[in-house]
Parts: structure tokens; sequence; C-alpha cells
């Protein structure tokens, strides 16, 4: 609840999560990175607030038992695995795409949510994003690709975000509602072209 209290301020515990590249070639660097595992650990901290993770991070109230408990349950788990002899596909189908896929997904989500309007007013200081049935896949299951709506009505249920969009966006036509991103890559009206626009070379402008 300190993201929705704090939103887009330095109590904000997610700010650092919205900051952006200053260029687009940076943006898919960065996203290469977590891509290759290189900076795994820094993206997997947003993770780390949440469940089993949670008790180990900083500034957690988790007494020392709770963390020795978490880590026998860890080990005991893991070692189950391995006994009845599923180790290698735990390793494969699970810790490496969590070490590779899932900070890249993370990376775009938590951008995607934000990145570029820490500044803006509330009627558009988070995005509302509408997705493909790819993208929703990757990047918005469970509509968390209406995110402005969500902290507007943190009580709505994910599946009636869709529905309260519509509402909001016949009522407030200036909203990030009304004012929808058209997806994440690929569309003149994308996540990357809001947050680095082509711009024409002065050469080449009417």
């Amino acid at each position: 609840m300190l993201h929705h209290r704090h939103l887009n301020t330095e109590l904000d515990p997610d700010i650092k999560d919205s900051q952006l590249p200053k260029t687009r070639i940076r943006f898919y660097g960065l996203l290469l990175r977590d891509a290759l595992g290189v900076s795994t650990l820094m993206t997997l901290r947003s993770v780390n607030n949440f469940g089993l993770l949670g008790l180990f991070a900083r500034g957690s109230h988790a007494s020392r038992l709770d963390r020795r408990l978490a880590m026998a349950f860890i080990i005991a788990v893991g070692g189950g695995i391995t006994w009845v002899g599923g180790g290698w596909d735990v390793l494969w189908l699970w810790v490496v795409p969590a070490f590779t896929i899932l900070p890249l997904i993370l990376r775009v989500r938590s951008i995607a949510e934000h990145g570029g309007r820490l500044d803006h007013p509330n009627a558009s200081n988070a995005r509302s994003i509408d997705v493909g049935i790819i993208e929703r896949f990757l990047w918005a299951p469970c509509h968390i690709n209406r995110h402005w709506e969500h902290h507007l009505c943190p009580a709505v249920p994910t599946y009636n975000l869709s529905l309260l969009t519509a509402r909001l966006a016949s009522f407030f036509p200036q909203s990030s509602a009304a004012q929808r991103t058209q997806g994440y890559f690929f569309s003149a009206r994308s996540l990357v072209s809001e947050l680095y626009p082509n711009t024409t070379p002065p050469w080449l402008a009417d």
C-alpha cells in the first residue's frame, strides 16, 4: 500500500522501477541485460516485497525464526524435488526463466505503469494500455495493463477493470482511461513510442 499512498514521491518504494534509460537503444540494452541474467538481482528486488522473498527484504520486520523457517522450507522443497528426480526440470523450467525471462517482464511492466509520468497530474500519472492476445499473455495478465484505473479504484476486482475503463473514459476524457496507450512496443502510440518519440531531422521537416 505504500506505493498507492506515496505514488511518484520519494517515499514510493517502486519509484526506482519507473526511472527510464535516456534513449531507446539504452532501453533495449537494459532489456537484453535482463534477458541474459546480467541485472537479475537488481530487477528482482521488485519481487522481494512479496511471499518468502519478502522475509529477506531490507527493512523487513520478520524475525530470525521466520527467516530460518523460510530457508528450511526452500531447502526441503529443493531437496524433495531433487530426490524424486525432477531437479533438472525445475532448473530449466523454473529457475532459469526466473533469472532471465521474469526480470525482463517485470522491467517492462514496471516502466509501463508510471515511467515518464512521474510529474503528471492525477488524471494521467499512470497508464491504461490496450493490449492484444500476445501482449496480454506476456506482460498483462489479470488486466494489470489497466494500472491507472487500479490506482483510482483499488477495490475493483481485476476482471472488472476493463468495464471500469469504459466508464471512466466517458466521464474523464482527458484521463489515461480515455487517452490510452496502444500496446507496449510496435504501434505509433505504443509505450516505447511515447517514451522515445522518433524525431524528424530538420532537413526532412516541412
